[in-house]
């Protein structure tokens, strides 16, 4: 007959295997976002003002090329391309061998026609545009849409799993009639973002959720802390980096000097939890990170297979 303190000790013997077991399983998966600024070719859009800007030099190209190899990462997010034949030309051109087998970019609000875009070495389930939604406003005289799009990725994960990745370019800080710096427009999309969030997680509290990219708005900001409010209704996400150091955050760069933290990897408790310590980070400024003036935000998963039950 076996006493209890045996039975005990055999109990937390199988737990522990088991979280190894788990841990043995677990495949890791690095996510990362990247504004690669003004990213325009030389071919004109008659239907959008990308004549306004400048077309991307070929030596910052280059420096992108270089960053986006440093960070290595199996699905990542771009703000700032002007249109999918660009992200796919860089893809091909410059990131060879990288295992990019998967391009999304899709058309967004944006007058210049600046659009957001995934590259993913995983399977893309499908691709979602949130561009025609409609965004009450407070004191505007008539609702908002997202000033680009809220793009939503649904991404094949290995073990049965997938992953929700959203990529956002909130509204730039340039003031509207009533509006300085636009901080109601950028509320307004970081309170509909929430909502759709929200509606995920409530069908599914596990989800694996990664919202990214460009808030256009420091971590205490309205649209921000509005977006990861715990306080706030439904479930708020986690900002990756919270933990680490504020003079380490920095990802907006003016000339060689950071600037603002405005750029970011929220996720979803679940996903949360398979956060590999120490992994997130903001790629330093080098002379290989000059071709925007932005920093790459990064971060790794380890995550388990499905359980049977799901």
């Amino acid at each position: 007959m076996i006493t209890t303190p045996r039975l005990l000790a055999r109990l937390v013997l199988a737990v522990t295997l088991l979280a190894f077991a788990s841990v043995a399983d677990a495949e890791r998966v690095t996510l990362a976002t990247y504004n690669v600024e003004n990213f325009f070719d030389r071919f004109d859009n008659p239907f959008t003002r990308d004549e306004q800007t400048e077309i991307k030099k070929v030596d910052d190209i280059r420096r992108l090329a270089v960053t986006v190899r440093a960070v290595d990462a199996d699905v990542i997010g771009f703000q700032e391309l002007e249109n999918e034949h660009v992200l796919a030309a860089f893809n091909e051109q410059h990131l060879r061998g990288m295992g990019y087998e998967h391009v999304v970019c899709l058309p967004s609000n944006d007058g210049r026609g600046i659009t957001l875009g995934v590259l993913s070495r995983l399977p893309v389930v499908s691709a979602t545009t949130h561009r025609w939604e409609k965004i009450p406003h407070r004191g505007a005289s008539e609702n908002h849409r997202f000033a680009r799009d809220l793009l939503r990725v649904t991404i094949a994960l290995p073990g049965e799993r997938t992953l929700e990745f959203f990529n956002v370019h909130f509204k730039s800080k340039g003031s509207r009639d009533g509006d300085p710096q636009s901080t109601g427009w950028r509320s307004a999309e970081a309170q509909r973002s929430r909502e759709i969030v929200n509606r995920l997680l409530a069908d599914d509290p596990d989800a694996l959720v990664a919202f990214v990219g460009d808030y256009n708005s420091r971590p205490t900001d309205p649209a921000t802390s509005l977006f990861l409010d715990p306080d706030g209704p439904g479930t708020a996400l986690i900002d990756v980096m919270a933990d680490v150091p504020e003079e380490q955050r920095y990802t907006y760069v003016y000339g060689n000097f950071p600037a603002a933290v405005i750029d970011f990897i929220a996720v979803s408790p679940a996903l949360r939890a398979h956060l590999v310590p120490g992994s997130a980070k903001v790629m330093p400024k080098t002379a290989a990170t000059r071709g925007s003036d932005h920093l790459p935000v990064v971060a790794a998963f380890d995550i388990p297979p499905a359980s049977p039950q799901r």
